[in-house]
């Protein structure tokens, strides 16, 4: 209750904390090293977009629960009703063609809010044990899920150009 966090919530609220970028500031680094779940996805977002003005508080994240663990030895299935209250609902709201979702769980999750199997995204990646399939949600969004085996992070540099291009294809 004493932490430096606390203190910067108390002096503003949660949300500007948490928009903040807390655990990507010095005092986080000082502390654990860099971000590395962080800085990866940022990285992604500014390769995707080709713009390294692209700043922390211009991503957001959602986790299928129980978050991106390495202790978690059971399948990740949050309920349908959740994902749709708790994920797809907002994301409807942001004006964002396209939402990235990475890992396998994804896979199972866009089953089972009825997306139908989605397509196989026509991607000439550099990983052979990548994929993407894309999914239909409302208002011309599409859901965009990346798998790689073993990882469940973005692609590096040469697999993101790759996966620019071929989305560029399908606007």
């Amino acid at each position: 209750m004493d932490g430096i966090y606390t203190q910067r919530v108390r002096e503003t609220s949660y949300g500007n904390w948490a928009s903040s970028g807390p655990y990507t500031d010095a005092t986080w680094q000082q502390a654990h090293g860099r971000n590395r779940y962080h800085h990866n996805r940022l990285a992604f977002a500014r390769r995707l977009h080709n713009d390294d003005t692209i700043q922390n508080h211009d991503l957001l994240y959602i986790e299928l629960y129980p978050f991106h663990s390495k202790a978690v030895t059971a399948a990740i299935t949050p309920p349908a009703d959740l994902l749709t209250r708790f994920i797809l609902d907002p994301i409807s709201e942001l004006e964002t063609p396209f939402v990235f979702a990475f890992g396998k769980p994804w896979l199972r999750a866009a089953s089972r809010l009825g997306l139908s199997d989605g397509n196989q995204l026509p991607v000439n990646w550099a990983t052979a044990s990548r994929t993407a399939h894309i999914f239909p949600l409302i208002r011309n969004q599409r859901l965009v899920v990346i798998t790689q085996a073993g990882y469940a992070g973005p692609p590096g540099a040469t697999d993101t150009e790759a996966l620019a291009a071929a989305l560029h294809s399908q606007a």
